[in-house]
């Protein structure tokens, strides 16, 4: 299974030009590190343990978990864990290989960063996410090469642009239905996906559309469920939210609800968590783009998946 990997460059943390700065990025280190644990992410630092200790923020790493500098700053519980997580990183064998960072104009620019060196060249695949920069550093899409090998990957600066990560992966992974529902389930949390599910149903060209399907799954993921409760499930009000994030959302009409033969293609059979099929009416939805390419949804059902959406139908448009 083709999870992400991610690369921690050496250059990550500033250094030890503003102490509180320092503590401030070692907790933001310490915080991805701890989530990347919890996702169970492929994850190696660019460089070895001697040439952390060499450079600036390695040095100063070394001297708060080894000689005490600004050790009053932290618990003892966050020494501890930071010291084995990177540890962790450091226990790898072989030579750094040199590799060159390349973003174009419209994405991200973190060209100006030093290059990265990625360790065993052969774990680099996609997805993967290389921490480039740790505190409030834009993320964005770039690419590294090595020789003539090209990948690409997102860059990232804090825990919080782990998600983005999470659903650049969800897009590489998506289209390999043996894939779908991982990804799904790493990158759209409090999403409950129906198992039979495929992107390849959309009836799409995925490579321009699947961003926006990881948008509108965003969108529910994020936010839909809030909006909705907030307005005491006024759907205009919920449609509006939606538009606002550019996500076209709507319910079927009364016409296609009063047509049997039409409604039924909206049923989804779920199984509840005793194993029992249950069907529910997935009328709720939005549209990729206009004519074609739908995410059929059903609010929580308690015995399927209490507190999360269902997701129940990749589709093209239905007939109405």
């Amino acid at each position: 299974m083709a999870r992400e990997v991610v690369c921690i460059d050496r250059g990550c943390v500033s250094g030890a030009v503003d102490a509180q700065q320092l503590v401030r990025d070692s907790r933001e280190l310490l915080e991805v590190l701890r989530k990347l644990d919890e996702l169970q992410t492929d994850v190696f630092s660019s460089a070895p343990y001697y040439e952390f200790a060499a450079g600036n923020f390695g040095r100063a790493i070394y001297e708060i978990l080894y000689e005490g500098w600004l050790s009053d700053q932290f618990t003892e519980d966050e020494l501890r864990e930071l010291r084995v997580q990177l540890e962790r990183l450091w226990r790898h064998e072989g030579e750094p290989a040199e590799v060159n960072l390349v973003c174009t104009a419209q994405q991200v620019d973190v060209v100006s960063h030093d290059y990265p060196y990625l360790m065993l060249i052969g774990r680099v695949r996609e997805p993967l996410g290389v921490l480039y920069r740790v505190g409030d550093a834009p993320q964005g899409i770039g690419s590294i090469m090595h020789d003539a090998t090209k990948v690409h990957a997102l860059f990232f600066s804090n825990a919080k642009q782990i998600t983005q990560l999470l659903r650049y992966s969800f897009q590489l992974r998506a289209t390999a239905d043996d894939e779908l529902h991982d990804a799904a389930a790493r990158a759209f949390p409090l999403l409950h996906f129906h198992e039979k599910l495929s992107v390849n149903s959309f009836g799409l060209d995925l490579n321009e559309h699947l961003p926006t399907v990881c948008l509108h799954l965003g969108f529910l993921n994020d936010e839909f469920l809030a909006i909705a409760k907030e307005s005491g499930w006024d759907l205009p009000q919920v449609i509006a939210a939606a538009k606002a994030k550019a996500v076209d959302f709507s319910d079927e009409s009364d016409n296609t609800k009063r047509a049997k033969q039409k409604i039924r293609e909206r049923n989804v059979a779920f199984l509840t968590q005793k194993g029992d099929p249950k069907v529910v009416l997935c009328t709720l939805h939005t549209k990729i783009t206009a004519t074609r390419g739908r995410i059929h949804f059903h609010p929580p059902v308690p015995e399927i998946a209490p507190g999360r959406l269902l997701v129940g139908k990749f589709c093209e448009h239905l007939p109405v």
